[in-house]
């Protein structure tokens, strides 16, 4: 139910006692809610896991559905998104960006050092 997101009284609903019983007595579980839903998760992997390794074919079907996903994600995440073209420049600021890049002969002088 916490992996669900359910409201506190909707769960003291379901558990058919009221919300202040249920935060009293179940409040270290009440505070477990980030962990609930990666818990779930794993408990049903490992049901499924359990059934494919039985001879369950739809198990094994399942379970196959959701490594694939897992890889798909997990490339999705691997691949970068082409750079975007730059932006053409204008006459102007083309050389003001060419007159920051020159190098050699006619490069401006360092600045001079600070004196202490």
């Amino acid at each position: 139910m916490l992996a669900l997101d359910w409201k506190d009284r909707q769960i003291a609903q379901a558990l058919r006692i009221t919300a202040t019983t249920m935060r009293k007595h179940y409040f270290v579980e009440l505070r477990q809610r980030d962990e609930a839903l990666p818990a779930l998760k794993a408990s049903r992997l490992f049901g499924l896991w359990k059934a494919a390794i039985g001879g369950n074919v739809g198990a094994m079907k399942e379970l196959g559905k959701i490594i694939d996903a897992h890889d798909l994600k997990a490339l999705a995440a691997d691949v970068r998104e082409p750079a975007k073209p730059k932006r053409k420049l204008g006459k102007k600021e083309q050389q003001i960006e060419d007159a920051g890049s020159v190098t050699g002969k006619f490069a401006p002088p360092p600045a001079p050092m600070r004196m202490q």
